[in-house]
């Protein structure tokens, strides 16, 4: 199982490459797209931000006893700065239909994953 950004396909298809040359009998690579994860950070409601469907938790749970690679390109911390800058600026373009909603009235919540470490 690898866990990887799009940008490290190279990478990805490297070590695919040697776990096959070394018997593996199947490599499943899940990619992660920063734009799309950023576009969702900025855009989604906030009560979805904490939550993934039950799919997703299924093939972890499949990928248990199994080698797992996870590649990232960038560290941990730039990361969640972006993202938390990603959803602030999203908040400010949003028009407003003349009064201020429940939301913006809210004080910034970020993501679990972008929580400072």
């Amino acid at each position: 199982f690898v866990d990887a950004f799009v940008d490290s396909a190279p990478l990805v298809r490297a070590i695919a490459d040697a776990a096959y040359r070394r018997g593996a009998r199947y490599v499943d690579v899940v990619y992660v797209d920063k734009e799309v994860q950023a576009a969702r950070i900025a855009h989604a409601g906030e009560e979805t931000l904490g939550s993934v469907p039950d799919w997703s938790l299924e093939r972890l749970e499949a990928a248990r006893g199994n080698a797992v690679v996870s590649v990232s390109t960038e560290d941990a911390s730039s990361r969640r700065r972006r993202l938390r800058v990603s959803r602030s600026s999203a908040r400010s373009s949003r028009p407003t239909a003349g009064r201020t909603s429940a939301r913006s009235r809210s004080s910034t919540r970020t993501h679990p994953s972008a929580a400072p470490a």
